[in-house]
């Protein structure tokens, strides 16, 4: 299909820049949230270049309204501006990027994307990936009421998480959604020969040697994600025997509370705290070179992070709400599934006890990932841009 890239210039976080899906990088946490000369810089330094697809979105919103005053009016009354001037502002501010979008077809818009949709009065598709599905469109400000309308003009809402089903229901658009597993391109996640593991844990070698590696990567968040039940389920196992070893992040707002933990029950020797974040490519070289990956044990439902993981064959160990997810998959995640400390805890000493079942749970995460998360998604999208289109 004849398609374009265009990159939200407003997205400053270091997972939503294209090179962080491409070359193996390492990030001081401060710099997680960094402008985009910071990233233009990054990307001259480690020879990245834009392919061929992308388009960047360059001209000024002032400019905008002066060539182009007709797309300026339109984006204001698509923004019913005469609500407020908080309105007002945010439309002709945002008129470099819906002048871009305005050019094309149909969009495809992803994350606050369907906002910049709405203005430009193109046909969209959206997906939602997280808090602009189930925070953004409640709010009472300039932002959330023109998600929640434009939610409501969108041709149709792939979802691939039970929780925005939820919001959507209570945003009374229950018939404008279709259930998207959100595709995983299950070969670049293949698994690959030892030297992932060399080259992953070449820093952290003395700490690894001969252990059993449990890889939490999710940031350290008591209440979103739980990594404070993972920790003390991994410590209480880390002190019955001396061959497991747990590596996590060390950012997130309860990191000094992770490090806390793992300092008063004195597992300094067993729990290792990587300083620093890692791009994607990095990333799946610590999934591949673990023997289990920790996800997260309070939503109930799961996000990339299972997915990547069980695509580079590894079993995952967090909580994953089946009977949310029943209606809506052909077939359940094989994850080892845990919900409390006690059942983490005894989850990961199972993993360590059982390594041949290990590695056929492994081989299942994997086939489950492509058969669920794969072609047929894309597919499927295809299949829904030429239906709504």
């Amino acid at each position: 299909m004849d398609v374009q890239f265009i990159h939200d210039p407003h997205q400053n976080m270091a997972f939503s820049q294209p090179l962080w899906e491409d070359c193996d990088l390492v990030l001081d946490p401060g710099a997680i949230f960094s402008p985009q000369s910071y990233w233009e810089e990054k990307a001259t330094d480690v020879g990245w270049r834009k392919p061929d697809w992308w388009k960047d979105v360059s001209e000024r919103g002032r400019k905008v309204v002066l060539r182009n005053p007709n797309l300026a009016l339109r984006a204001i009354v698509n923004a019913d501006a005469g609500r407020s001037f908080g309105m007002l502002k945010f439309a002709v501010g945002s008129l470099h990027l819906v002048n871009l979008l305005s050019q094309f077809d149909f969009l495809i818009l992803i994350g606050v994307g369907p906002v910049y949709g709405k203005l430009a009065g193109v046909p969209f598709i959206a997906i939602p990936l997280g808090q602009d599905i189930t925070w953004l469109p409640f709010q009472d400000d300039v932002e959330g009421r023109l998600q929640k309308s434009a939610y409501a003009q969108a041709r149709r809402i792939l979802v691939y998480d039970w929780r925005y089903i939820d919001s959507l229901r209570t945003l009374n658009l229950s018939n404008r959604w279709t259930y998207f597993p959100f595709p995983i391109d299950a070969e670049k996640y293949a698994n690959r020969d030892s030297r992932d593991k060399n080259e992953a844990l070449d820093c952290l070698r003395a700490r690894v040697s001969d252990k059993f590696v449990f890889f939490m990567p999710s940031a350290q968040e008591f209440d979103l994600k739980g990594t404070d039940k993972a920790l003390r389920a991994f410590l209480k196992l880390s002190h019955e025997r001396d061959d497991v070893v747990l590596v996590s992040p060390s950012w997130g707002q309860d990191h000094a509370r992770a490090r806390q933990i793992v300092k008063e029950s004195n597992g300094e020797n067993s729990v290792i705290f990587l300083p620093y974040v890692v791009s994607r490519p990095l990333l799946n070289k610590f999934y591949r070179a673990s023997n289990v990956v920790v996800d997260q044990f309070v939503l109930g439902s799961y996000g990339f992070s299972v997915l990547e993981a069980m695509a580079c064959e590894r079993a995952v160990i967090g909580h994953i709400d089946s009977n949310r997810y029943r209606p809506y998959l052909r077939q359940l995640p094989p994850n080892l599934q845990a919900h409390t400390e006690h059942e983490i805890y005894d989850k990961m000493r199972w993993a360590v006890e059982n390594p041949d079942a290990l590695m056929t749970i492994a081989r299942e995460s994997r086939k489950w990932v492509t058969d669920q998360h794969s072609l047929a998604s894309v597919q499927m999208l295809q299949e829904a841009i030429c239906e709504e289109a």
